[in-house]
């Protein structure tokens, strides 16, 4: 898909196999997902509850789905939405990994319906992030897949405390910086969070600061 088969330039393609892949693969599947730490200090507390009112209340959960439901915890390696280009199922002996065995799956919060509500802030879906005015995450330079250089998938927050500096090419120093630099369908949430009350701005970074990668 790349027209490169080695990336590194030392003479040896395709270096890294299939297998090494599946392995990688059943490393991340594993790993606990990033959590929303509660802060020791009373008063980040209080900033940081005003800030998830905050966060709802400009708009940037309209993008940033606080969590989104997942039918069952079974993962498969090939998985049936493997694209073209990748192993996928039918071509190989799949592995199958039950994560209700982990848990910390095991104690992800249930909707209604019995759905696993994984708490991911995104929607897992592409939008354009850039206009005219404000074009800062719009600046790849080749179109992959056929997609706009413009839109992009929503970056999901959790973790979002941990992984500084921000933007697709860590050139955004902070929370503000990168909340700023929303354009095109984030443009309306950018302006609310740029019109808000500083102390509102202060809780929303507050809050946001509380979705940590556990160490």
């Amino acid at each position: 898909w790349t027209g490169e088969a080695d990336f590194d330039e030392d003479g040896m393609s395709d270096e890294i196999l299939e297998g090494d892949v599946s392995a990688i693969v059943a490393f991340i599947a594993g790993l606990q997902p990033p959590t929303r730490m509660k802060p020791e200090q009373p008063e980040w507390q209080a900033a940081a509850a005003s800030g998830e009112e905050v966060f709802g209340g400009l708009g940037c959960a309209e993008c940033h789905r606080p969590a989104l439901p997942l039918k069952s915890l079974r993962f498969d390696d090939p998985g049936p939405a493997d694209m073209a280009g990748t192993m996928r199922q039918g071509e190989m002996e799949g592995a199958v990994y039950d994560l209700a065995l982990l848990e910390w799956a095991a104690n992800l919060p249930r909707n209604e319906a019995g759905d696993v509500m994984v708490p991911l802030f995104g929607d897992l879906k592409r939008h354009v992030i850039a206009d005219q005015q404000i074009a800062a995450l719009g600046n790849e330079l080749l179109a992959q897949r056929f997609v706009d250089r413009n839109v992009f998938m929503t970056g999901e927050l959790w973790g979002v405390g941990s992984t500084n500096p921000y933007g697709h090419r860590n050139d955004l120093p902070s929370l503000d910086a990168v909340i700023r630099a929303h354009g095109g369908e984030g443009r309306a949430a950018r302006e609310a969070y740029v019109a808000a009350a500083e102390k509102d701005r202060s809780d929303l970074i507050a809050f946001l600061k509380t979705l940590v990668i556990e160490q």
